[in-house]
């Protein structure tokens, strides 16, 4: 196998783990959606927690993509 589909199965692979996490942490607060100013002043540190899981996921979802993944290309 190439060096170059060896690092791309990589990128994929932790697309795929952050991808994942956030999917788990989304289900998680669903429940919850839409949100508003009101609903997370009530919302627990734990429910709060799931809720940065996602933002924090999809931030590095979306840099794993723009900097390992298109860059391949």
């Amino acid at each position: 196998m190439k060096k170059s589909e060896e690092i791309l199965k990589s990128v994929v692979k932790e697309c795929q783990k952050h991808a994942k996490r956030m999917n788990y942490a989304y289900q998680i607060i669903l429940y919850h959606t839409p949100f508003t100013g009101e609903l997370l002043s009530k919302l627990s540190d734990e429910e709060l927690a799931f809720i940065d899981q996602v933002t924090y996921r999809f931030s590095k979802f979306q840099d794993t993509i723009g900097k390992n993944f298109l860059r391949r290309f």
